[in-house]
This record gives C-alpha cells, structure tokens and sequence, in this order.
C-alpha cells in the first residue's frame, strides 16, 4: 500500500466506553464507531472485544474491506495501560501492519495541542498535567483515584464529603454545600461512609457539579476546594517548566471551572482544545506510519 493510500486506525478507550475513527493518509476521517468499555488495566479481554466490535462498526460504515486492515496502522490510547507489559497483549490481539498501544495521556496531549507546544490540564473524572515543548514531553500525575488525580472530579467529590464529615463532627463550621451533601445522604454521615468504601471514582465526581456550582456563588467550602485544586495545577505547571505566556489548555469536564481560580497570567494563556483524544490517536497514528516510510 502506497503510502498516500494507508488506512489509518485511532482508538480512544476508558471505563466508561470507547471510540475508533478510520481516517486516510491526510486524516480525513472516513467513519467513527463508539463501543463499550476499553479500559487495559480492568479487563482486558473486555477491552479487546469492545474495540474489536467498534472497529467493525466502522469498517462497514466506510465500506471499506475488512482484509485492508492489515495493513492498516493504530494507535490506541487505553485508560489502565501502566506498562510496557499491557501494551503489548493489546497489540498482539490486533493483526494490523503496526499497531502502538499505549496509555491515554499521549492522545489526550496530541489532540489537544494538534501536535503543537504549550501545557494541558486534562481535568475530568481523574487527572493529569502534561507539556509538550520541541518535540519532547512530560506528564505530571495520571496515578489514579486511591492515590492521586488531584483536582479531578472524584477528588472534589471526596474532599466535599470529607468537609462535610467534618463539620458534622464540629471540626470546621458548615457550608450551605456542606449542609447539601450531607441532606443527599438523608442526613446520616455513616451513609457516608458506606458510599467511600464501595463506590468508584465516577461515583465521587458526580459530585463536582455541584461543588462547582457552590464555589460559583460564594460557598466558602465551594470556594476552598476549587482554591485548593487550582493551586495544585499551578504547581504542576511551575514543575513542568511552564514559561510565561506558554500556552495552557484545558482538557475535560472538569478543567475549565478552575479558570476563575488561576493566576491572571495563566487565565490571560488559556486556549480551547484544537482535538479530542481520538484525533490525538489517530495524529499520532499518522506519525508513526510516516516513520515506517
């Protein structure tokens, strides 16, 4: 295959579903097809199957033959894809002529900043920090709920609820979002309790709108979290080597209500998204065939 002729594959894969796009040598897209959960690390026959039964979808979409993909080159980003280990038994499931799997942070920042430089703060039910500067990048976080994902969704949600234990324990005087949380559990802190222990992360971030909404209108609890987490991404940013005036972008549900908690500098270099994670999969799908020409 002539390489203005190759068939491009990008997936995005998380918990909660996944996404595949075929696009041509100039990343014109020819269909998108959505599927179930792909997230590595959970399970991954399930993830196989679910982006092997979206791939499907897509190919007849296109209606191209099923036979051209192999020689077809992917990139697949996955949520759970922790080692170098992971990414190769997804890869060996796929009969592609190339086939890189990797985590979800690098098709985040490829789509975001469409293969340019600045910072993103992938900001959603979990989080990261990430920079791409000359060709090089870096990533700050990405460890998880149990450990980490500063400023994410899930952390508003558990940092809301631990406040709100707090002030029933007259610790720390009550909010009106205190007051809130704690009426959505009928009053009851061991409600509470039960929820922590057996709930996911998305569980907690379904949390944060409200969180959010508080800090809008002056809930001094609102306010402190969204404080908090604001001054976690500004560290990052400082560790990353973020220079002034670099561009930042904000990247999920979650990333653009900490613009009216950012220092100005940081507000006055906020930039849309140029893609989604999936285009980023399918750019850097279209880097890596050109490396093979």
């Amino acid at each position: 295959m002539e390489k203005t002729d190759r068939l491009l594959i990008g997936v995005d894969g998380g918990g909660s579903g996944c996404r595949v796009a075929l696009a041509d040598a100039r990343l014109r897209i020819l269909a998108q097809e959505e599927g179930g959960p792909a997230n590595a690390s959970e399970d991954p026959g399930r993830a196989v199957d679910n982006i092997r039964a979206a791939l499907a979808g897509a190919v007849q979409r296109a209606g191209i033959a099923p036979d051209t993909l192999g020689q077809a080159h992917a990139h697949m980003g996955l949520a759970g894809v922790k080692t170098p280990e992971d990414a190769a038994q997804i890869a060996a499931c796929f009969d592609f002529a190339r086939c890189i799997v990797t985590e979800d942070r690098p098709t985040v920042l490829a789509g975001a900043l469409a293969g340019g430089d600045g910072v993103v703060l992938a900001i959603g039910t979990g989080s990261f920090v990430a920079r791409a500067c000359g060709g090089a990048t870096r990533y700050i976080g990405g460890w998880g709920f149990a450990v980490g994902d500063q400023a994410s969704g899930a952390w508003l949600g558990r940092a809301a609820l631990e406040q709100t234990l707090l002030a029933q324990d007259g610790l720390r005087a009550h909010t009106d979002l205190s007051r809130a949380l704690l009426a959505r559990f009928e009053g009851d802190p061991v409600a509470i309790v039960h929820m922590s222990l057996a709930s996911p992360p998305a569980d907690f971030a379904a949390l944060a709108p409200d969180i959010i909404a508080a800090a809008g209108s002056g809930d001094a609890l609102g306010r402190a979290l969204m404080t908090q987490g604001a001054d976690y991404l500004c560290r990052a940013m400082d560790a990353l080597g973020r220079g002034a005036g670099e561009a930042v972008c904000p990247f999920g549900g979650v990333a653009k209500h900490y613009a009216p908690f950012l220092p100005a500098p940081v507000r006055d270099a906020l930039v849309a998204p140029k893609g989604s994670a999936l285009d980023g999969a399918l750019h850097l799908a279209a880097q890596e065939a050109g490396d093979d020409a």
